[in-house]
């Protein structure tokens, strides 16, 4: 069962989402956030798999919010009202996905967006069937960037400079590029003319010099 947050200012929009999402057998809303505080807050307090957050936030952006609940933030917490810094996602050891939800299209905010910790990024205009096939998709931890927005991704790869820190391969980068565009070991396999296990150990190395742990990260680490 998929635990999914959403977090929007809109109370038109949470419960239509959750309406729309109550006939899905995999996937219950555990809570609704109306402001990037409080989706902070309840991040850390319902543990959910998956938080499907709006970009644009009261109180903390969603890209603010989404570097917090992360632990991205430089350690920066959010103050309770005691004026302590109360406990959020950021100190649990398991984190959510986090797939963005916003107006916007454009290259600027899908970066902003993925550079701060997102798995995935759709617009409201989005089919529901899409969205609900994107949460699915990040809370198996994997890359999911609406089709129209994954060139994106593909262009930022392939202008990666080389960088002794890093010391991707070219080969590993193009893995990158497909693991981006949500492409299984196999089927990147067949694209590249490789053996599917040579292609796990090339994606293996990459983890290894970008010091992360699965493909969402991995991507994410290549294009900061």
């Amino acid at each position: 069962m998929i635990k999914l947050l959403i977090a929007d200012d809109h109370g038109i929009l949470r419960q239509g989402l959750t309406g729309l999402m109550s006939p899905e057998k995999d996937i219950r809303v555990v809570g609704e956030a109306t402001d990037g505080i409080s989706a902070v807050r309840l991040a850390g307090k319902l543990k959910p798999d998956v938080i499907l957050m709006d970009i644009k936030l009261p109180k903390l952006s969603g890209i603010e919010a989404t570097r917090k609940i992360l632990g991205n933030d430089g350690g920066k917490g959010i103050k309770g009202s005691n004026g302590r810094k109360g406990s959020n996602a950021a100190r649990s050891k398991r984190k959510p996905g986090i797939l963005i939800l916003s107006m916007y299209d454009d290259e600027e905010h899908v970066m902003d967006a993925m550079r701060a910790g997102a798995t995935g990024y759709i617009v409201k205009s989005s089919p529901i069937s899409e969205i609900i096939k994107a949460i699915r998709s990040v809370s198996r931890g994997e890359i999911s960037i609406q089709g129209s927005l994954t060139r994106t991704f593909i262009k930022t790869l392939r202008d990666l400079p080389y960088e002794p820190s890093r010391n991707l391969t070219g080969r590993e980068i193009q893995i990158l590029k497909y693991v981006s565009m949500g492409y299984s070991n196999k089927k990147i396999a067949g694209t590249v003319y490789s053996a599917e296990k040579t292609v796990k150990n090339q994606l293996n190395a990459a983890f290894r010099k970008l010091n992360v742990e699965n493909r969402a990260a991995a991507v994410r680490e290549a294009i900061k």
